[in-house]
């Protein structure tokens, strides 16, 4: 059905209209259908036709619920508003109860000025609501979800069937907000993990610095947990050089078969240990590479194993012992 309107409809507008026909379904009103002089028919208040429309003489106007010949009888009224009353030669029901069921599925722009709406009626229309019922269920008990790989795999899964389902136009903007608010929830779960990350590194960070301090390390290679991220083991880097300024620090760091990796060496100890040499020939035994300047270094590995990372960590071990 296309109607005049120059911005979308709300839900709250979509839902009213939808309560309005359900209604007089519900009421089973009888659809009336007889020709009229187009003169008089153009009188009725509420008339639907199309704007342009060369109609013929006489024209049929059908109704549904009050008769033509109620409405020609006093074609001012207001009330006649409120139902459904229009030019037409299609074919109709003989009664609002015959369609069942009435949902909107689909609002948007067919030109400037223009807009349609799409409906299902009958047992389309049922399968419609009893689908988008059952997919508003399942995204509810996705609320309660906490671990995020499981919470990852369900917004993934939800997203794909919103754009799949056959449903009401209500139950997909009610499931768009279910959707975006279980992204915003990854979203908080992902924030403090890496909160949490980032204060578990700087804490191993210390530790590590606290042996190296009072052991008298010539440098330290450590896998930290920092969730891959480079800007934790960057903060963590950065703690560790407050309490051992003079050790030379390479650490590594994995998730989900991505490995990062960062190596600092003090100014004046980059001549024996470029950091960036160290780092580079680290990540080779991993199949990553990286570079950067003589006191610090960066670089990833993707599609590493711990056996792997294991390897790297005892070659940069090893690559600083000769080199220091």
């Amino acid at each position: 059905f296309d109607f005049n309107g120059n911005k979308p409809l709300t839900l709250k507008e979509i839902e009213a209209v939808e309560k309005v026909v359900q209604k007089q379904i519900k009421e089973e009103l009888p659809v009336h259908r007889r020709p009229t002089a187009i003169a008089d028919a153009k009188k009725i208040n509420g008339l639907r036709a199309v704007f342009g429309e060369k109609y013929p003489d006489p024209v049929t106007v059908v109704t549904v619920g009050p008769s033509v010949d109620d409405i020609l009888a006093n074609p001012s009224d207001e009330k006649w508003t409120s139902y459904s009353i229009e030019f037409c030669g299609g074919t109709h029901v003989k009664n609002a109860k015959e369609i069942s069921n009435f949902v909107i599925v689909e609002e948007g722009s067919v030109q400037a000025g223009s807009r349609r709406v799409v409906a299902y009626t009958n047992k389309v229309a049922d399968k419609a609501v009893e689908l988008g019922e059952k997919l508003e269920d399942e995204a509810k008990k996705m609320t309660g979800l906490k671990d995020l790989a499981k919470l990852s795999k369900a917004i993934i899964e939800l997203n794909n069937k919103i754009k799949e389902a056959d449903i009401t136009y209500s139950s997909r903007k009610r499931l768009r907000s279910m959707y975006d608010g279980l992204v915003n929830e990854k979203k908080k779960i992902q924030a403090g993990a890496a909160k949490a990350a980032k204060g578990a590194a700087v804490d191993e960070a210390k530790a590590l610095a606290e042996d190296a301090k009072a052991s008298g390390a010539k440098c330290v290679v450590a896998v930290l947990n920092a969730a891959g991220k480079s800007k934790i083991m960057s903060k963590a880097i950065q703690a560790f050089h407050k309490i051992a300024p003079d050790t030379p620090f390479l650490c590594i760091s994995e998730a989900k078969g991505k490995a990062a990796a960062i190596a600092s060496v003090p100014k004046g100890k980059e001549t024996s240990l470029n950091a960036s040499n160290w780092v580079g020939e680290t990540l080779k035994q991993c199949g990553g590479k990286g570079g950067g300047k003589p006191n610090y270094a960066q670089g990833a590995a993707k599609g590493v194993t711990m056996e792997q990372i294991e390897a790297a960590v005892q070659f940069a071990k090893d690559m600083a012992s000769k080199a220091l």
